[in-house]
């Protein structure tokens, strides 16, 4: 593995696909790294480039959901959870996980199809963007406009905004920086008519802004990654299964074979059967039955019949 992944926060998806092909020893496509993310054994991350607006909310069991089930940030993800919003917005950036619970699942869906050149309509049963970090979840947000159809703060927009456009400051700004920061850097550009403008839309009735729920991950400026050390954790996760299954698949050996057989001897004077004693194997074999993994007679005559020899060698 390359040490240089440590020092990054997070790869690409075509960086973590030749990460995975050398801890792996063998090629690893990029479909293949979709299909684990949407398999939900490999979590993708979103990095949001810019500020970006979204409301937080709570998972809730189903049997509190009643209560919220007429609510406006009320979402239904299952029979046993769903999750609540709240409708005061916040502005976010950074490294965020996508849980793969609504239309952020599409993203990976597409590219997927993508890859194989393969086209499918997919139906995502919860509607918005989510994304996660540790127990924190949120629903990604657009500013629409304003609560009425005024057409003089349409106007007056116009006028505000070149020169704030300049200084990088967006409706979300207008928003989250508030009046006075804003009108600061009116100021500062010295254009009249943007003074003017300012001061006429603080007039206007009702500066209330309308936010809708995003549908696409792409209305924001992101890019898709996977954090670095959760790449690490399923490569290790990996190699320890391949460990486990290897271990499994090794021809047992001596050693091996009498530590179970005193096991079995264990086991049957604890619970006072005779190994050579008449009519325990066909009782045994039944045992076998029951637990839905049967074994024949002559199996378990065989291994009964080693069971004092293997005593006797471990008793010495």
């Amino acid at each position: 593995m390359d040490k240089k992944i440590k020092l990054n926060k997070f790869v690409t998806f075509d960086e973590a696909t030749n990460y995975l092909s050398k801890a792996f020893g063998e090629s690893v496509s990029l479909a293949e790294v979709y299909r684990l993310v949407l398999s939900k054994r490999l979590t993708a991350s979103v990095r949001l480039l810019n500020k970006t607006c979204a409301v937080d909310g709570n998972y809730i069991s189903t049997k509190d959901s009643v209560a919220h089930s007429n609510s406006q940030g009320y979402v239904l993800l299952d029979q046993t959870k769903g999750m609540v919003f709240g409708q005061e917005p916040c502005l976010i950036d950074g490294i965020w996980d996508l849980p793969m619970i609504g239309m952020e699942s599409l993203v990976i869906e597409n590219l997927y199809q993508n890859e194989l050149n393969e086209f499918a309509t997919i139906d995502v049963n919860v509607k918005g963007v989510f994304v996660s970090q540790g127990d924190r979840i949120c629903k990604l947000k657009n500013v629409v406009n304003f609560c009425s159809d005024n057409e003089t703060k349409h106007t007056l927009c116009t006028m505000i905004f070149p020169p704030l456009r300049y200084k990088c400051i967006s409706f979300i700004d207008l928003i989250f920086k508030g009046e006075r920061k804003v009108q600061e850097i009116i100021l500062k550009d010295k254009r009249d008519e943007a003074i003017a403008a300012f001061e006429e839309f603080k007039s206007q009735p009702s500066l209330n802004f309308i936010f809708e729920d995003s549908l696409n991950l792409g209305q924001h400026c992101n890019q898709l990654v996977i954090r670095t050390d959760e790449l690490l954790r399923f490569i290790c996760t990996q190699q320890e299964e391949v460990i486990v299954k290897d271990d499994f698949e090794k021809p047992m050996t001596s050693k091996e074979r009498n530590t179970l057989l005193v096991l079995v001897g264990a086991f049957c004077k604890n619970a006072d059967i005779d190994p050579s004693a008449r009519g325990v194997t066909p009782a045994l074999v039944a045992m076998t039955e029951l637990v839905g993994a049967p074994l024949s007679d002559d199996s378990i005559r065989k291994i009964l019949s080693q069971v004092p020899s293997a005593l006797e060698k471990r008793q010495k």
